[in-house]
């Protein structure tokens, strides 16, 4: 994988080869959507119901966001050499082990040695598999 940004959802990655949102906007059922819910969204968020791009930044792009994230999947970005992994509600525990999971079958494969496991209400923690700080296999622990 040699994109910037990922989708993770249900054990799969999905390159992001645009934005988070265009991703979804082009492929609402390989993160949970039909195309009618899809369709619904984007109406409900000024979009014409069959939009493929969402201006960034901007409200409609975080409240699509937003919903991905409610329905499951886990968003990647890739800073450097840092990765950055968010699930919508680290107190979820379905948004939690989706996370964990993603962290699991990322390590190794498309993600480094330092990341940065957040969801989107403000909870975030630095992990490491180098020896200091929060190490990754702590973080793993209970999986």
């Amino acid at each position: 994988m040699s994109s910037c940004a990922l989708w993770y959802k249900d054990g799969a990655f999905f390159d992001v080869e645009t934005t988070h949102v265009n991703f979804f906007l082009n492929h609402p059922d390989l993160l949970g959507f039909s195309k009618e819910e899809k369709e619904a969204l984007c109406v409900k968020n000024g979009l014409a119901s069959d939009a493929t791009f969402c201006p960034d930044p901007s409200e409609q792009r975080d409240n699509l966001v937003l919903e991905v994230l409610k329905r499951g999947a886990i968003r990647i970005r890739f800073y450097g050499g840092q990765t950055s992994v968010q699930c919508y509600d680290h107190n979820d525990d379905r948004c939690y082990l989706q996370l964990k999971k993603c962290v699991t079958d990322g390590l190794g494969k498309c993600f480094g040695d330092f990341l940065t496991v957040k969801d989107t209400l403000g909870w975030g923690m630095d992990l490491n598999s180098i020896g200091w700080g929060n190490q990754i296999k702590d973080f793993l622990a209970d999986l």
